[in-house]
């Protein structure tokens, strides 16, 4: 989409489990315009010419976010795209059998099916996890070793499939699928959390790296793409899990971690640690993660306990840094671009950024 995955949908929705009347009217209003928007603009505006497949992992967090906004507002298009998408494709996922780009899509099958319980939706996405589960990957959690992408060996990963493999628990009866995410999660966690900062790296590369001001180099985005993924786990596992507790500690240390991070204008930059936008993640485009932690995860019910332990003011949102760059016609401005790019907006954009 339009040089990012709309995020406002990803976290303001997933994370947040708010109901539409309790929620800001405004807000919903930015919301439904920002998803009509993407509606009638998918496929269009992306950061590299040519076209992305329907099965891209871009487009993949978008329909999640889509589907959970739809649930949460009543807003009925939302949920009618994701279906038109997913007939139109056979409901099938992206053609690399281990990367986790390519089992992204099937977060929203999932959801569809526990809604409609069509086998359609439900056969592509078991049969890719059922192959990778009886042939796992053998390989070193590592992005560099050979065939290292075959794991979750970078950060954005652990949003990617994980949920996949807890949704396909929950609705096929099979604890064979938590106990390949929960080995797979903590083998990466091992690898890329760093527990003294309660933030993950991107990927092995960034181990030892230092900014100018001296401090380690963790990717904006990357943080929430693993933030987003263990809020989704703590509401889709059941909290007999045995690493349940693990999830919720590292979520927990995130959200301090997180909170610590934000900057006065209520957003986050490419690089974590930086006071301004500059730093090693950035690939030296000066861009705003802004839509990247954007409401209360404490609003849903499991995590609004585990938050019980912690102070409000732990508890990231940037709903303000949100409002702050949605434009007329519902896009988001100041925000990274897909690939990185060293172009983050066009100037009529930002000429176009109200308060």
């Amino acid at each position: 989409m339009y040089k990012t995955r709309f995020f406002l949908f990803l976290l303001a929705a997933a994370l947040s489990g708010v109901p539409a009347e309790a929620a800001n009217k405004r807000d919903i209003e930015i919301a439904n315009r920002a998803a009509q928007w993407q509606i009638d603009n998918f496929g269009k505006h992306l950061s590299r010419p040519g076209t992305r497949s329907d099965q891209h992992w871009a487009n993949g967090a978008l329909y999640r976010g889509m589907l959970t906004w739809a649930e949460v507002s009543g807003y009925k298009p939302c949920e009618e795209f994701i279906l038109e998408i997913g007939r139109r494709n056979g409901w099938r996922m992206g053609r690399r059998q281990y990367h986790a780009d390519d089992i992204c899509v099937g977060q929203a099958s999932l959801m569809l099916y526990e809604r409609y319980k069509d086998p359609a939706m439900l056969r592509p996405v078991k049969q890719r996890a059922d192959s990778v589960i009886a042939f796992p990957a053998q390989t070193k959690m590592h992005i560099k070793a050979k065939n290292g992408s075959n794991r979750w060996s970078w950060c954005d990963a652990l949003f990617m499939a994980p949920p996949v493999y807890t949704l396909l628990a929950n609705v096929t009866g099979d604890n064979g699928y938590r106990e390949f995410m929960n080995r797979e999660f903590y083998a990466s966690s091992r690898s890329l959390f760093d527990a003294a900062e309660g933030l993950y790296y991107r990927d092995a590369r960034y181990f030892g790296k230092r900014e100018k001001n001296g401090k380690k180099v963790f990717w904006g985005r990357g943080n929430g793409w693993c933030y987003a993924a263990l809020a989704i786990l703590l509401e889709t596992l059941p909290e007999s899990d045995p690493m349940y507790d693990f999830y919720r500690r590292t979520f927990l240390r995130m959200s301090k971690a997180v909170v610590a991070c934000q900057d006065a204008r209520g957003s986050w930059h490419p690089s974590m640690r930086t006071a301004d936008r500059t730093g090693l993640q950035t690939r030296r485009a000066p861009r705003l993660e802004g839509p990247l932690f954007v409401c209360r995860p404490g609003r849903t019910p499991r995590i609004r306990a585990a938050h019980r332990r912690i102070a409000p003011a732990d508890e990231p949102r940037n709903d303000r840094g949100v409002r702050r760059r949605s434009l007329p016609d519902g896009r988001l401005g100041d925000r990274a671009n897909v690939t990185a790019g060293r172009r983050t907006m066009r100037r009529s954009d930002k000429k176009r950024i109200h308060s």
